[in-house]
């Protein structure tokens, strides 16, 4: 069941405006951005979310949801080995983080995700086109757990303001 929150949180991803605060950032232990399918009773309207792989000092560890004050645990694993996200683009080349490296955003983004310079005249849309979320399994093997984004990928535009409101 809490694979599905997982599938449906990303699922729901929406882009955020050009100069948006929730400008959708991905690294390979942390997703932040906006989803119109959050974990919460409030569904329909995007909310801000994270994502964020928490390690244990035992081995294996968790992935984290928060929205606001809501905090939950989805999915936790044992063993060795590190998880991570990994981000796929339309042609579905891997990348370890979204924006893909190389590509500068328009607008500082998070702490997390580096960015590097110069900008390639093509930059990709605010959202990759899958993420997968990879962790060691007991037995020596990797999971994989896939969400498929839906919906647009490119920036919000806001509409053009035909008068001034007084």
């Amino acid at each position: 069941m809490k694979a599905d929150w997982f599938r449906q949180l990303l699922q729901g991803l929406r882009p955020d405006y050009a100069d948006g605060q929730q400008r959708f950032s991905g690294a390979t232990s942390r997703i932040e951005g906006l989803s119109s399918s959050g974990l919460s009773a409030t569904g329909g309207a995007p909310l801000a979310f994270t994502l964020e792989i928490i390690p244990s000092s035992a081995g294996g560890g968790q992935l984290r949801y928060r929205s606001g004050t809501a905090q939950l645990d989805l999915i936790s694993w044992r063993g060795g080995g590190r998880a991570e996200f990994a981000y796929l683009d339309a042609a579905g080349t891997e990348h370890a983080q979204w924006p893909p490296l190389g590509f500068a955003p328009m607008f500082p983004l998070s702490p997390t995700v580096p960015t590097v310079s110069p900008m390639p005249a093509q930059p990709p849309p605010q959202l990759p086109s899958v993420v997968m979320l990879k962790w060691p399994t007991d037995a020596g093997g990797r999971a994989l757990l896939v969400a498929v984004v839906r919906g647009d990928l490119e920036t919000r535009r806001r509409p053009f303001q035909l008068m001034a409101v007084p």
